[in-house]
């Protein structure tokens, strides 16, 4: 992912909402670029909650010296965007606006 070029803290408009694999992690991004991941499975949890930066590709992010995150952004298909995280696809929850069929 190449996250040198241009990365930010900014977050691109479109990855702002709620991601889900439907199983065992989710993520919600927030307009301010805050992240939180949660991944629970029967062994120990993976929580992140913490900015990171951002290219037009996803995002990555550090934390102390142990723990790091990084999404891949897929939009190729716009009414089922996707982020793999781990090895884990989450797909966004769009929602569907009142007055508006899709």
């Amino acid at each position: 992912m190449g996250m040198n070029h241009s990365s930010s803290t900014q977050v691109p408009q479109h990855f702002v909402g709620s991601w889900s694999n439907n199983d065992s992690a989710s993520m919600d991004i927030e307009s301010n670029g805050q992240i939180c991941y949660v991944k629970s499975e029967s062994g120990p949890m993976d929580k992140w909650n913490a900015p990171v930066r951002y290219s037009d590709d996803g995002f990555k992010g550090r934390y102390c010296c142990c723990f790091s995150i990084k999404g891949i952004y897929n939009g190729s298909n716009p009414q089922r965007p996707t982020f793999t995280i781990n090895g884990d696809v989450l797909t966004k929850e769009i929602t569907q606006q009142p007055g508006r069929k899709y």
